[in-house]
């Protein structure tokens, strides 16, 4: 019966250490970006954004000599108001690339958990320009209540949706602690 405590204490020591293990060579990394669209129209210049949530985990993989890598993605379009009722969405779907793209590009030195030491640690940069080939798809609808009249945008020339005087000025990436947006999208199509 003695040897029972030291048992569960030896037990619980190694599987401490195997913890400590696992997240060292498989960590994981958590950060939210807001998205920013700035539009140069004949009123003014314009913007809106959208907050969304990445979470990379790495864990093994027991065919390549690689860490496989899990990324889920949470968020919502940014959108802004380019003249009463007509609006420029940018979908976030392939937004999970933007901050390693943006705040850590990649180089031969850098390993790929040092880039996402490196976003984590972007809180205090100011936004920056995503780079042109990662822009989002940019979108506008005919009719906002009518998901069917959707219309792609091309960011190199928006006067040709929206009228002469409007075009696209930026498209920036803040890593933040503000919470994911949420509904706002639907609050403009409702």
């Amino acid at each position: 019966m003695k040897g029972i405590p030291n048992f569960i204490r030896w037990v619980g020591g190694l599987l401490f250490f195997a913890w400590i293990v696992w997240q060292v060579t498989f960590p994981s990394f958590a950060w939210n970006q807001k998205l920013t669209l700035v539009v140069q129209t004949p009123s003014g210049e314009v913007t809106g954004s959208s907050v969304s949530a990445v979470r990379v985990r790495m864990g093994p993989n027991l065919l390549m000599d690689f860490p496989s890598i899990g990324v889920e993605f949470v968020g919502e379009a940014a959108f802004v108001e380019i003249s009463p009722g007509r609006y420029l969405f940018a979908l976030v779907s392939n937004g999970q690339g933007w901050a390693s793209d943006t705040f850590a590009p990649v180089s031969i030195e850098r390993s790929f958990t040092g880039r996402m030491g490196r976003i984590e640690r972007s809180l205090a940069d100011p936004p920056k320009d995503i780079p042109r080939d990662r822009w989002p798809m940019l979108v506008t609808f005919d009719d906002v209540s009518k998901p069917e009249s959707v219309v792609e945008v091309d960011p190199e020339d928006l006067a040709a949706v929206f009228g002469e005087g409007v075009r696209l000025q930026a498209v920036t990436l803040e890593i933040t602690e503000e919470e994911v947006t949420e509904g706002r999208v639907e609050g403009v199509s409702g």
